[in-house]
């Protein structure tokens, strides 16, 4: 058995048996896995209050045949929402990650941008903004980068454009089989701005919430038609999202 020293987050938790506790860590270097915490629902563990979803900490790992167990957690950062709203965007996060990724692919650039992206959801930022940022900036690193500045059939842009699974379309190239929406230039700014821009520099810009809003279903067209997963807590973020 090989000990391993891991700087990661919690992105899911379940129970095993009937006081034990499978985690699944993104990690540096490692990617996304599954572990096993024993007897981590007993209030006398030392890991108990640990073993949560969103904490950032140093995972000591013992690697088994077929699993890894968490010997020792140093918390780093507790990460965890501070309200239901937060908590069901940094979950939709999380599970986002978690279903998309592959086990034991090291991903370093997602998981610094899962972290940045939990560390501000407590702030003053509007929570809508950091999901757009999250999500077109999840996709880019995954390979799937959405046209922003013209036609991605034409490369032309026009008075009225429209957003599908590629990004921005004019009417000409529009395909009506395929899901699409309207966007209008204020958005493809945005859009674009989201994109190109690194993410230090964005969560200090300021959008008007109506522009923002747009962002919604482009997100949810860009998102689902490419990357084919069904997401638990999406139900919940497009209720959210749809109330305000």
């Amino acid at each position: 058995m090989n000990l391993i020293k891991k700087t990661g987050i919690v992105i899911c938790q379940r129970t095993y048996r009937e006081s034990d506790k499978m985690l699944t860590l993104f990690l540096k270097d490692l990617g996304k896995i599954n572990s096993y915490v024993h007897g981590a629902k007993k209030l006398n563990n030392k890991l108990f209050c640990a073993s949560q979803t969103f904490l950032y900490a140093q995972f000591l790992l013992r690697e088994n045949k077929n699993f890894y167990s968490i010997d020792q957690i140093d918390i780093i950062e507790n990460l965890s929402p501070k309200n239901y709203i937060n908590f069901c965007y940094a979950t939709y996060f999380c599970e986002l990650v978690d279903k998309y990724l592959m086990q034991n692919e090291p991903a370093n650039n997602i998981l610094i941008l899962l972290v940045k992206t939990l560390k501000i959801l407590n702030s003053q930022i509007d929570t809508q903004y950091i999901a757009r940022i999250f999500e077109f900036k999840f996709m880019k690193l995954n390979g799937f980068e959405a046209q922003t500045n013209f036609c991605h059939n034409c490369h032309q842009l026009k008075n009225q454009m429209y957003f599908d699974e590629n990004g921005v379309v004019c009417k000409n190239c529009l395909d009506p089989t395929k899901t699409f929406c309207k966007i209008s230039p204020n958005a493809i700014n945005l859009l674009n701005h989201l994109v190109h821009t690194k993410f230090n520099e964005l969560i200090t810009y300021s959008f008007e919430k109506s522009i923002i809003k747009e962002l919604i279903t482009p997100s949810r067209i860009f998102i689902y038609s490419n990357l084919e997963i069904n997401l638990n807590s999406k139900k919940f973020i497009c209720e959210i999202e749809n109330s305000k």
